[in-house]
């Protein structure tokens, strides 16, 4: 497993690993989906949304989670 996410599990007993919720995209080889990225101010923390009916809701309804665009692209089906 990834050591980063190793480091997660080990140190941050609040968090839940689950699984992998997203395959990024090293290259072009079909259709994309954009993953949208935002900062919330409250927490410090960044969100990540690949569905364009939540960013359209948290940009509308939480002034606290700063829209930055796009961050990457994802194949948008996972194997």
């Amino acid at each position: 497993m990834n050591p980063l996410v190793n480091s997660i599990k080990t140190n941050l007993d609040n968090l839940n690993f689950e699984s992998a919720a997203l395959k990024v995209a090293t290259e072009s080889t079909g259709p994309t989906a954009p993953v949208f990225k935002f900062f919330n101010t409250d927490t410090g923390t960044h969100f990540y949304t690949a569905a364009e009916a939540e960013k359209d809701s948290i940009i509308a309804n939480l002034p606290s989670f700063n829209f930055e665009g796009t961050a990457y692209r994802v194949d948008p089906v996972m194997g």
